[in-house]
């Protein structure tokens, strides 16, 4: 919040308390929209970002998958984007586009859904601009780096760090300094 103000960036800006909780009882998209979008939509806010650190990157692609209607773009700063077995499966398959998922539950396996969704819907063919930032000895690479085999290379900031503050903090001083919150769907 302290940068935006800095750079008189005119945002309005909410930081939802979504933690593990909400995921694991799958009420982290409904209470997200009912609670923040929503709220937003009726006192007027026509051009909604969200900002995803960490386990948040994985909530704004759930969002995203789910209300695409309602979000004009995507930040994810370091996302978690899956565990290794997954993504293990993935890479072993020639990566995202020639990975096929199977049949499966998506109630049960909701890592197999959500890389089907981005293989489906994403790759080539999302309207609404994703961008990804992470340090290179991020401790979730691997699940980073598949999904830059899917994004358009303007949308992709790689430094130097890891999963840790000071990397979130120059991510995010990136994505402001360069002005990428300009694109819109």
């Amino acid at each position: 919040v302290d940068e935006v103000k800095k750079r008189n960036i005119p945002f309005d800006i909410i930081a939802p308390n979504a933690h593990f909780a909400y995921y694991y009882e799958r009420t982290l998209i409904e209470r997200l929209h009912n609670d923040v979008i929503l709220p937003a939509v009726s006192q007027g806010y026509s051009n909604i970002w969200l900002i995803g650190v960490s386990m948040g990157g994985l909530g704004s692609m759930l969002y995203l998958k789910e209300k695409p209607e309602y979000i004009d773009g995507v930040y994810l700063i370091a996302p978690f984007l899956g565990y290794d077995e997954i993504l293990d499966e993935i890479i072993t398959a020639g990566g995202v586009r020639q990975w096929n998922p199977g049949t499966y539950d998506p109630v049960d396996e909701w890592e197999r859904m959500f890389w089907q969704w981005i293989k489906d819907e994403v790759t080539d063919k999302t309207t609404i601009p994703i961008f990804q930032g992470f340090g290179r000895s991020d401790e979730y690479a691997k699940g980073q780096t598949l999904l830059t085999t899917v994004l358009p290379e303007n949308r992709i900031i790689i430094i130097e760090g890891g999963h840790d503050i000071k990397t979130i903090k120059s991510l995010w001083d990136i994505f402001l300094d360069r002005g990428l919150y300009k694109t819109a769907k």
